[in-house]
């Protein structure tokens, strides 16, 4: 099975003294693509710095933003995006976290920061990686507002009318590894359109087994259990999310014939 992590944290601490590893076992696993995510502006640097070694162990690059830092570091990320918009697949994670922003006025900062990401992502002609926590309805109303049509839902868990709508608007739905152990995860994997469905690891968060440390070869796990959910082979899958996550980013297939792991 070609497989593909859509979405993940691979300059997570968590991984500080074993990157190398786990991306060999992604590799063995069958993960041809991990596209990780930054969250700050230091992250966005140590990337930037590590970018082309990366890239050739098939792990690709996507500058986001913890929204916790939305007033610090909001100007300095997207001036980081635009150096380096040759290199990054996409912007994000990014969006609103209304589980964090409980005021009214917390909320509009997020809301005014994200609409600046969406901006940013269609000035670059790049997708974006959507955060929606507590938020799904909201986020889907920003993006449609904007017109934005390269979007993923990264780990999504929205309503069953919140799918309805995001695969209207022709928009991707994230399906994490905590698929094994989550009602509204297990829900979305069995609503969301085939042509719609990625899955991601969103390591080293929201493992398989609540408590472990994630890894993107935990990607194999989510494409059995949504396969066994929708009644169908793991591969047919597997063959879906890898070949919307691939369009999505417009990966290189060149890496399918010659991805290697990290060196260091």
């Amino acid at each position: 099975m070609r497989l593909a992590d859509a979405h993940c944290h691979l300059l997570d601490s968590a991984f500080s003294a074993d990157l190398a590893e786990v991306v060999e076992r992604a590799k063995r696993a069958g993960v041809v693509y991990m596209v990780s995510s930054t969250l700050s502006v230091a992250e966005a640097m140590r990337h930037a710095s590590m970018a082309g070694e990366l890239m050739e162990a098939g792990v690709f690059w996507s500058i986001g933003l913890d929204p916790r830092l939305y007033s610090r570091e909001a100007e300095e990320v997207e001036e980081l995006a635009r150096k380096f918009s040759h290199s990054i697949a996409a912007i994000g994670e990014v969006g609103l976290d209304f589980k964090m922003a409980r005021g009214v006025e917390e909320r509009e900062v997020q809301r005014r920061v994200f609409s600046d990401f969406i901006s940013l992502a269609m000035e670059l002609k790049k997708p974006i990686v959507v955060h929606s926590r507590w938020s799904q309805k909201a986020v889907l109303d920003l993006l449609e507002e904007h017109r934005a049509d390269l979007v993923l839902l990264h780990a999504y868990t929205g309503s069953s009318s919140d799918v309805e709508r995001a695969a209207k608007l022709g928009y991707l739905i994230s399906v994490s590894t905590s698929v094994t152990r989550h009602a509204g995860t297990r829900r979305v994997a069995a609503e969301a359109p085939l042509e719609c469905l990625v899955l991601e690891s969103d390591s080293p968060a929201l493992a398989p087994v609540a408590g472990e440390r994630n890894e993107p070869a935990n990607i194999a796990v989510a494409a059995a259990e949504v396969a066994r959910i929708r009644g169908v082979e793991a591969a047919v899958v597997s063959e879906a999310a890898f070949e919307n996550t691939v369009g999505l980013y417009s990966l290189p297939m060149s890496l399918l014939s010659s991805s290697r792991a990290l060196d260091t």
